[in-house]
């Protein structure tokens, strides 16, 4: 495409464009997954695996919090390895990353495992996503949209 890694002038390309993340249901894991949670959250998850089993491990609010443990590593996880890392491999080539980050996500996609207002603050343009047919879905995506502006004073 005629860019080279630092051309931030004059380059052809302005943006690069980023769909929404869809993601399988399933649990998320990778070989390392087990570490960079216990060294974020000073446990190891092994033990409480059984927790998405449905199972209760010490007490009801322990076994919560493991699972608000386990989907904030993930969504931590996606966001820098898909948009914050897209931006800087963006940035190094004098492009913006625009993207649909973080949606449709819950409540309305819960394949979408990551904080969407932390996604679309780790891109250089964050855009929404609107589906016809429900206001509801419009007014909740385009909310998204404005409150990440308004927080991370990103250009719309």
């Amino acid at each position: 495409m005629g860019i080279e890694k630092g051309t931030k002038e004059n380059s052809p390309l302005k943006t690069l464009d980023d769909d929404s993340m869809e993601l399988h249901e399933g649990i998320q894991w990778t070989k390392d997954f087990h570490k960079w949670f216990k060294n974020q959250h000073g446990y190891s998850p092994i033990n409480w695996l059984p927790v998405f089993l449905g199972w209760e491990i010490v007490n009801e609010d322990q076994s919560k919090r493991f699972e608000y443990d386990y989907k904030k590593s993930v969504s931590d996880l996606l966001i820098y390895s898909h948009y914050t890392t897209g931006s800087m491999v963006c940035e190094e080539y004098g492009v913006q990353l625009v993207a649909e980050a973080g949606g449709p996500g819950p409540p309305f996609w819960e394949s979408c495992p990551v904080d969407a207002l932390k996604a679309l603050g780790n891109v250089h343009i964050p855009r929404g996503e609107f589906w016809l047919g429900n206001p509801r879905n419009l007014f909740f995506n385009q909310r998204n949209r404005q409150c990440i502006t308004y927080l991370w004073e990103k250009i719309c």
